[in-house]
Order: C-alpha cells, then structure tokens, then sequence
C-alpha cells in the first residue's frame, strides 16, 4: 500500500473513532434523562429520554433530545430495512419526525417538537422499557 492510500486508511479511521465517541456522548443519560428501549430480536437500542410520570398501557412515554431523535428516526429506518412488512419508517420534513407506517390503512404521524424541543416519538404508541 504507498503513503497515500496509508493516510487515506489513517483517517478514516480517526473519523470513524470520532464519530463513534460522539454518539457514544450523545446516548449518555443527561439530567434526569432514562434509557428506554424497544426489543426486537436480540438487538435492544438504548435512547435516554425524558420519561413521563404515568405510563401508557403500562409502556414508558419518552420525549427524545434533538440529536437522540436523529439516532432513533436511523434506527426505524434500520428496523424498516429488516423487517419491511411490519415496522414504521421515518423521515424529516423540516423539524417534523414523520412516521409512515407498513400498513397502508394509517396515516403518517407527524412529530413535532415540544416546548422544549424534544420529540415523542413513539410516545403513547409504542412500547418502550426501561433499562433496569
């Protein structure tokens, strides 16, 4: 391999380190945020979140900080890619998160950000745990 392709290899392996200790960052809990997650298989994504006092059918309401809902929106995305038939799909549309569900019978859920700025997404509609 010349010096080149050597320092090319280089630093994209910095970028990549980086890249990860950032989303490392920003999946770490903040304040009084909680890790919720959804099982599926035996891939269990953590989000931390600012959790609702009550619970929905006995599931936690999360609200997602900005740069966690870009990581949960690649996640239904990745899980829509896995498993096409029965899971959402999601993109932006400005600052709205916009849902589109396998089922042709719903209509999109459009999810906008709170007062302060966090999205529900999923939120009375999903089952998200708690992280023990």
């Amino acid at each position: 391999m010349n010096a080149s392709k050597k320092s090319s290899h280089r630093t994209a392996r910095k970028q990549d380190r980086a890249a990860a200790a950032a989303r490392r960052e920003i999946l770490r809990p903040r304040g009084t945020e909680e890790l919720v997650t959804i099982s599926i298989d035996d891939w269990n994504p953590q989000f931390p979140a600012l959790v609702a006092d009550e619970l929905w059918n006995g599931a936690a309401i999360p609200r997602f900080r900005l740069e966690v809902a870009e990581l949960v929106v690649d996640w239904i995305n990745d899980t829509h890619a896995k498993y096409p038939d029965g899971s959402a799909r999601a993109h932006w549309d400005g600052d709205t998160v916009v849902l589109t569900h396998s089922d042709p019978g719903y209509d999109p859920d459009r999810v906008e950000p709170d007062d302060e700025g966090r999205y529900g997404i999923g939120a009375r509609a999903w089952v998200w745990e708690f992280v023990s």
